[in-house]
């Protein structure tokens, strides 16, 4: 590789100091590094050099005073200064113009172009292109150096580099739009493919959920206040009639959206196999059931306790001969108003699902009277935040609540359900799938 020449870096970056020895070490140049205008200034009295480059803000002396001192100086007046500028550095820019710098390339350069221009400069002392911002307090300055010497030729220089720098800045702009306009093309096609499988995959939970005319036809005075967070619900409600009983179960699934819904299916597959199986099994044998079949699809072991994949369910089944309930529940609790009064039947705190506590679940009989209303619910509206300040529904408020709407008809009792935890959510994000079922046994559900 022949020697093309010695060029002087002034760059207190060292980073961009190493960067740019590197590329012109590589393109035949001899390089030597200072971190400042004033060393830089000592090592070209010690050694000639054939071009300086050098950033314009540096500590001690930036670039513009080692500009105007090389070109003050009667020995080394001579050596072209190329000049390494952000374009928000007009200021400098101006000041180093009139300090006789050679040309400028702004940050960040393509290094093709850095090589280009030093070979240029290096080649013709004279032919450097200087630079300078547009701000209108410059005018006069500018004015006044038309009337130096070349002051003209750098004045159609500036105003060329100018040009061909915003030239290069617009076309780079238009490259970087329509890239990014190909990018958001190709980012919604993805979503719009996955927001329809999603969309399948609620169809397809909906159409397993029970629909409202069975539950009416076993439960006519009754309602379903479902409300997933995502598009698909990590919640479900299952439902079924086997001689004189009827199975109702309302689920909280690990998760919410997908991963939610996969379980909820799975869910309801289970319940609809384990009843097809025996019809005539109790509420508790039926949870175990449902925990061992659970278990073994999502491959649980005694190892795995990490695993917490699984759900939380009440599950009572009305027995319509004895005019009582079962009622088993895992994480979950049933509640029943009678008489103005509230009775909560607690679950056992266990998950359908592997956990460290693995005993079988307990099963407890209600007799239900005319007049009674039970109601269950996933833990999504006492726990969605909201209100003045911005905390948890919780259980008491919702208790409270269920007794002041009792004695209403259950569609009403719907509505304002529905209107409270909306109103209580206000701007806040829904934090989990909601979902409330209640179940009244009026004049209407005991004559069927």
């Amino acid at each position: 590789m022949n020697f093309k020449g010695v060029i002087l870096i002034a760059e207190d970056s060292p980073t961009q100091a190493a960067k740019l020895k590197y590329l012109l070490t590589n393109d035949g140049y001899n390089v030597i590094s200072a971190p400042n205008g004033k060393v830089a200034l000592n090592k070209i009295y010690e050694q000639e050099v054939d071009l300086v480059i050098s950033d314009i803000v540096m500590p001690e002396m930036n670039g513009c005073d080692l500009c105007n001192a090389i070109k003050e100086d009667n020995v080394i007046h001579s050596v072209p200064v190329l000049l390494l500028t952000s374009v928000n550095e007009s200021d400098y820019l101006f000041a180093s113009l009139k300090a006789g710098a050679d040309f400028f390339i702004t940050k960040p350069y393509k290094d093709d172009v850095l090589l280009s221009k030093v070979n240029v400069i290096i080649t013709n002392y004279r032919k450097g292109v200087p630079v300078i911002g547009d701000k209108e307090k410059t005018l006069c300055e500018f004015v006044e150096l038309l009337e130096t010497k070349n002051g003209i030729k750098k004045a159609y220089n500036f105003f060329t580099s100018t040009f061909n720098y915003l030239k290069e800045q617009n076309q780079f702009q238009e490259n970087s739009e329509g890239k990014l306009r190909e990018v958001n093309e190709s980012l919604s096609k993805v979503l719009k493919d996955i927001t329809d499988s999603i969309n399948y995959a609620k169809s397809i939970q909906r159409a397993l959920l029970p629909k409202n005319n069975e539950i009416k036809s076993l439960f006519p005075e009754s309602f379903i206040l479902f409300k997933p967070r995502d598009i698909v619900s990590g919640d479900f409600y299952w439902l079924a009639h086997r001689d004189k009983k009827t199975y109702f179960a309302l689920a909280d699934c690990t998760g919410h959206g997908v991963p939610g819904g996969f379980m909820s299916m799975l869910g309801i597959a289970y319940l609809d196999e384990i009843i097809g199986n025996n019809p005539a099994i109790r509420a508790d044998e039926l949870l175990n059931t449902l925990r061992h079949n659970v278990i073994v699809s999502l491959h649980h072991s005694e190892e795995m306790s990490q695993s917490k994949d699984g759900m939380d369910i009440s599950l009572i089944i009305v027995d319509w001969d004895k005019n009582e309930i079962e009622y088993s529940g895992a994480y979950s609790s049933l509640y029943l108003i009678r008489n103005k009064q509230l009775n909560e039947y607690k679950g056992d705190k266990m998950p359908i699902g592997l956990h460290i506590r693995k005993q079988p679940f307990k099963m407890q009989i209600i007799p239900f009277l005319k007049g009674d209303s039970f109601y269950l619910f996933t833990d999504g509206y006492v726990d969605q935040f909201g209100g003045p300040n911005n905390k948890k529904f919780k259980h008491m408020p919702l208790k409270n609540l269920l007794l002041n709407i009792a004695h209403m008809a259950m569609s009403e009792q719907y509505e304002i359900l529905d209107n409270k935890i909306e109103e209580w959510k206000g701007d806040s994000n829904q934090v989990d799938d909601i979902t409330m079922a209640g179940i009244h046994f009026g004049e209407k559900t005991l004559e069927l």
